[in-house]
């Protein structure tokens, strides 16, 4: 007798029909993952753009929260951004703050300074913390541009042997975004020093030194409890400057640390050390 043998449709095998049926299934998955990409992607897409559109009118905002401020300084941010400094230290003297009035709008109010050819035309605020101007302007209005603020342990008054004054990076230029400008030693020749204004009186800040410093709490010291360690703090600060300063600090001077971050790098600060000299006595020398 004949052996019949089973047989399947002439090119055909059971492999390839299992793997037909394997490919419509698989078919069906991803014809329905694809929307679901498709949206998870355009959701991505949408937040990220109303990201952005929210950075970017929370600056403009903050840029116009600033500007009205220059009704209280006889001096405007736009006057400042290009002047000669010849014509900065000549009406340097006749620059007046309006505290009274910028203090009823914030008691915390306590200076406010002015650095030639940048857009570092601001007031100083100091708060009961080191966070809340991180997140809010100089008028108290909650804004990611911050203001330029004291540090916590300082005396509002500019009292103390160093003052530690703090600002955001912006990527507008704004804040103090600008005092990077002093890496530059043509920038620093052209403009050594800025004004500092207080409700007791205006003072030059007279640049000794530019560098960046990690962001350690050992170089944000504000008390010392003695000359030499003070001597010792000035040392540390000003050595390894990117500039060559024809003014120095010394244990008899009071100085300002102005400090900011360092575009992508999170460890680490740029300082720029001045002194407060007395408008007199910057002017006789």
């Amino acid at each position: 007798m004949r052996k019949i043998e089973e047989s399947t449709p002439a090119g055909r095998t059971p492999e390839v029909d299992k793997n037909k049926k394997e490919d419509k299934r698989n078919g069906k998955k991803g014809s329905f993952l694809f929307p679901v990409i498709m949206v998870i992607l355009i959701g991505v897409i949408l937040f990220s753009g109303y990201q952005v559109i929210s950075i970017l009118t929370e600056r403009v905002e903050g840029a116009e929260i600033y500007e009205e401020l220059d009704e209280y300084i006889t001096v405007d941010r736009k006057e400042t951004e290009k002047i000669t400094y010849r014509d900065f230290v000549e009406r340097a003297p006749n620059i007046y703050v309006n505290f009274d009035k910028l203090q009823e709008q914030n008691p915390d109010v306590c200076g406010w300074i002015i650095f030639p050819n940048t857009k570092i035309n601001y007031p100083v605020v100091k708060g009961k913390d080191n966070s809340y101007y991180l997140s809010h302007t100089s008028t108290k209005q909650r804004n990611s541009c911050g203001a330029i603020f004291m540090d916590m342990n300082c005396n509002r008054e500019f009292g103390d042997a160093k003052t530690i004054i703090y600002g955001h990076r912006m990527n507008n230029g704004s804040m103090f975004e600008n005092l990077l400008k002093y890496r530059e030693q043509a920038f620093y020749d052209e403009n050594p020093a800025g004004i500092l204004i207080t409700p007791k009186g205006s003072f030059m800040l007279s640049i000794v030194g530019a560098r960046e410093v990690e962001d350690d709490l050992k170089y944000y010291r504000t008390g010392f409890s003695h000359d030499d360690e003070f001597r010792q703090e000035i040392d540390i600060l000003t050595s390894g400057s990117l500039i060559q300063c024809s003014d120095s600090a010394d244990m008899d001077d009071d100085v300002v640390m102005l400090s900011t971050c360092v575009k992508g790098d999170h460890s680490v600060r740029f300082i720029v050390m001045a002194k407060i000299v007395s408008m007199d006595e910057y002017f006789k020398n």
